[in-house]
Order: structure tokens, then sequence, then C-alpha cells
């Protein structure tokens, strides 16, 4: 993928404190979409569900899926946050329209993305 230069955050929760492909940035109209996915949604129809269609994006906007999703409050919330399957991620962008999908470890955040971008 190529490396954003800055991302629009989409998702519940404030965006996570260290973003992939170091050297990006939240910005109100960042050239990718970064989406970290709500702990309530855990199947794969739920997950797509929260996504936004490929079509609604400017074609070749890249998307990136985080592995993580929002802590939960609550006991269990303490805990921290858990991890989306790759596969659930792949397929919830793939059911959306996104093309060139990949999944990778980001070397300089260490963060699991899934990523895709929408069609020209």
């Amino acid at each position: 993928m190529t490396k954003p230069r800055s991302f629009r955050f989409v998702g519940t929760g404030a965006p996570p404190s260290v973003l992939p492909y170091g050297g990006a940035r939240i910005e109100e109209a960042g050239d990718a979409v970064l989406i970290r996915i709500d702990p309530k949604h855990r199947d794969l129809d739920a997950v797509a569900e929260s996504l936004p269609n490929a079509a609604s994006l400017p074609p070749g906007t890249p998307v990136v899926l985080l592995a993580e999703v929002t802590p939960s409050g609550g006991f269990f919330g303490a805990f921290g946050a858990r991890k989306l399957d790759r596969t659930v991620r792949a397929g919830a962008l793939l059911a959306r329209g996104y093309i060139d999908l990949g999944a990778e470890v980001d070397v300089t955040s260490q963060l699991d993305v899934v990523y895709g971008r929408a069609p020209d």
C-alpha cells in the first residue's frame, strides 16, 4: 500500500495514539480513511455494515482497518481492546466494494492492518 500522508478517522472513540505508516496524521480531509470498529460488531456482516460503501468515497481512496476494536466499557473493557480477525476485516471490505485488498503488520507502528481502496 502507498503510504498515506494523512487519515480521516472513522469509528468509535478517539483516534489511536499510534498511527500506521509513520508520519501520517489525522485530518478532517485526509487522503486515506482509517477505521476502528465498534466492539459490538463481531461478525463479518456486522463489520461490513459499519463500513462506508466504497462507492461513497472518491475513486482510489485507500481505506485501512485496524485490528483492535475500541475497548468497551465495564469490567472487561478495563483489560484493553480485543482484536478483530484479518479474514473478517478483509471480507467486510470486499463486501462493501473495496478492491486491491491486503494485510500486513506495519513496520513503523507494529499495527496489524487490513487495507483496500475504492475502485477508480
